[in-house]
């Protein structure tokens, strides 16, 4: 059976479109399964840090009103 006869689903290709974005290292050209490339560090903010800067998700606070929450003096930047 010649591959014009075939479905579809069946010519399945293991190589990516240029567009299809890598989920574990966010580099185009490959699927995540065939990633050889190591996991990029992403920085993020620590809880408390958010808190301070007022970065809650769903607040209706305005910046610069302080924290959503009552913080600790121990958690507090001197």
């Amino acid at each position: 059976m010649s591959s014009f006869n075939r479905p579809k689903q069946l010519q399945r290709s293991d190589k990516a479109p240029p567009s299809t974005v890598c989920q574990k290292c966010t580099l185009k050209g490959h699927y995540t399964y065939q990633c050889k490339n190591p996991r990029p560090y992403v920085p993020r903010l620590s809880r408390s840090q958010r808190l301070e800067k007022d970065l809650k998700i769903g607040d209706t606070k305005k910046k610069g009103d302080g924290p959503a929450i009552e913080l600790p003096d121990e958690f507090r930047t001197k």
